[in-house]
């Protein structure tokens, strides 16, 4: 795996492949969190709620689009910039749809995901590639302290 170093300007990429199934999402949550750590610090509160909204978006990506498929990939990016951190995760594509915010009734059991990224980050957004593949990329940053 490839180590994440802290500071400002530092740019962090990784592919996640399983041959024959799914990408491992532990592994690309593991890698985000370590890049999180390596620029905000292990006791930074920031860590745990990157690490959530990784989870969060990297999970959509396999459910919805042809990461989830059989030698389906995710690709991870982490970014640290002065005052800002920021998590890229581009899918396979083919979704039925693009990922957007929902209003769940009470009783549904999903659509409250992006409302957590909503929740926690600073800014969040999506891009989409063209069809018919339609790639999406999905990110989201967080201030830092040290940028406040």
């Amino acid at each position: 795996m490839k180590r994440c170093e802290g500071g400002g300007g530092s740019v962090s990429a990784r592919i996640v492949y399983t041959p024959g199934g799914a990408p491992r999402l532990g592994e690309a949550r593991a890698f985000v969190r370590e890049c999180a750590v390596a620029y905000l610090g292990e006791g930074s509160p920031l860590v745990d709620d990157v690490e959530i909204m990784a989870g969060e978006v990297l999970g959509n990506a396999v459910r919805y689009s042809a990461s989830g498929w059989v030698n389906g990939s995710l690709g991870v990016m982490v970014r640290a910039s002065a005052g800002r951190l920021r998590v890229d995760v581009l899918d396979d594509g083919f979704a039925a749809s693009v990922p957007r915010l929902e209003s769940p009734d009470l009783e549904s059991l999903s659509g409250r995901g992006l409302r957590m990224v909503d929740g926690l980050s600073d800014a969040w957004g999506v891009m989409t590639g063209p069809e018919p593949q339609r790639r999406v990329t999905v990110w989201f940053e967080v201030k830092t302290r040290c940028g406040e």
